[in-house]
């Protein structure tokens, strides 16, 4: 009876002490799965957004506004130019720009419209001068352009490159002096076109930085009715800007 009570207790003590081993086994078995499954689902997971910005993404495309500033090297051109009267002169020009963007690909197409106050200006003190003083009052602009987005180029995908064209409507103060005295002043509205390029730079997805340069010319208008007979006038100017706007 002593040996059966024997023999039952090893055999209970080696079934708990199985089931132990099983247990532990079972547990070991799931830790090693598990670390080998780690490095797999971190391959898989999408990479985590640099709070620096570094891995943002921009379209360049959606409505936008934009602020812009820069110097405007101005020519007023007469025709035909006495001796004098061809005159240049440089200044400031500062506006705002709104406008909207579609994409296809690599490629932007947008349209805009900006409203822009030159400070340039020519006098002459001459009273029998020609067109005594040139005063461009503002600027009214719109157009379209084309741009190029830099992806994995050697520019980044931070990057567009641009060019650009449109219509250009200026105010211009013009103070005419006359041979043998007395002054004309007049404010005429000039058309002209506009032609550019430049690129912008996101700062975030929605936010970004400009640099641009254009060329402006307009067209001619005569002096005629200010006592200056087969004389005509024009403005040619090139501008140079920066600016900074924002995406919707």
């Amino acid at each position: 009876m002593a040996h059966r009570d024997g023999a039952l207790t090893g055999c209970h003590m080696w079934s708990t002490q199985g089931v132990y081993e099983v247990k532990s086994l079972q547990l070991i078995l799931i830790a090693a799965g598990i670390a080998g499954a780690t490095p797999a689902l971190a391959q898989d997971a999408a990479p985590v957004q640099d709070t620096g910005g570094a891995q943002i993404d921009p379209t360049f495309t959606g409505p936008r506004v934009e602020g812009f500033g820069g110097v405007d090297f101005q020519k007023y051109d007469f025709n035909p130019s006495p001796a004098g009267a061809d005159r240049k002169h440089t200044g400031g020009v500062a506006g705002a720009l709104g406008g909207f963007d579609i994409g296809f690909r690599n490629l932007v197409l947008g349209v805009y419209g900006s409203y822009a106050l030159p400070t340039s200006n020519s006098c002459d003190n001459s009273a029998a001068a020609i067109g005594r003083c040139v005063r461009p009052e503002r600027e009214i602009e719109a157009g379209g352009r084309i741009g190029f987005k830099g992806g994995d180029s050697f520019f980044g995908n931070r990057v567009m490159l641009y060019a650009k064209g449109g219509y250009v409507n200026t105010s211009v103060k013009v103070q005419s002096g006359l041979n043998g005295g007395g002054v004309y002043n007049t404010h005429r509205l000039i058309g002209g076109w506009r032609a550019g390029a430049g690129a912008e730079y996101a700062v975030t997805e929605n936010a970004y930085v400009k640099v641009e340069y254009d060329y402006t010319r307009t067209g001619r208008f005569s002096l005629e009715p200010y006592g200056f007979a087969d004389t005509d006038y024009r403005q040619s100017k090139n501008q140079v800007l920066a600016g900074f706007g924002v995406r919707f």
